[in-house]
């Protein structure tokens, strides 16, 4: 566990219901982390010591690089991550595919390319729809018997604020409060 993670717990922000796009806006409460790493993020930092399990970060990887990703791992510290890439690369800057996954096993954090499990070749395939993907999702989650944090990877901007608004009411199962959704997507 990172220093960091001793100290942040994610807050995530809030959409409006008939908006299609992610709303804006964002709050740090310690600045140095974005700092640190130039990223803007979709959801506030707040001061508690304990990971939230009814977090899913939906992460556009195509907005992305490899710092800002081992940062969001580290502070996040996912149970699991879900990909749903076509075609699942890890050739971002600072990051490739043994770095990722060596990064997810320090965490404990299992990887699961979903996209390829279920036949998923192209990035309009109908499996790709928020409402068949997370049955995708909440069917591993299910069988696996997992809870959050849980990291969901997507390549659109589109995907990220669909899933985002579907999310919430259609992962199965539901945790007792219900899912906090966070969007995540690098303003830059």
């Amino acid at each position: 566990r990172s220093p960091a993670a001793h100290h942040f717990r994610i807050a995530p922000t809030r959409l409006h219901p008939r908006q299609a796009e992610v709303v804006p806006y964002y709050t740090l409460l310690k600045k140095q982390v974005a700092a640190k790493s130039g990223i803007q993020y979709s959801y506030q930092l707040s001061l508690f010591p304990y990971p939230d399990e009814r977090l899913v970060v939906l992460v556009n990887i195509e907005t992305i690089s490899g710092k800002q990703l081992r940062i969001l791992i580290d502070n996040i510290e996912p149970s699991v991550v879900f990909d749903l890439r076509p075609c699942p690369r890890f050739d971002l800057e600072g990051i490739d595919r043994l770095t990722f996954l060596k990064i997810l096993k320090e965490k404990q954090a299992k990887y699961l390319d979903l996209a390829s499990a279920n036949g998923i070749q192209t990035s309009d395939d109908p499996k790709l729809y928020s409402v068949t993907a997370a049955a995708l999702v909440s069917e591993k989650l299910a069988l696996l018997k997992l809870s959050g944090p849980i990291f969901v990877f997507l390549n659109k901007s589109q995907q990220v604020s669909d899933y985002a608004v579907a999310f919430p009411s259609l992962l199965k199962p539901t945790p007792k409060s219900g899912w906090d959704v966070c969007p995540y997507m690098n303003h830059e």
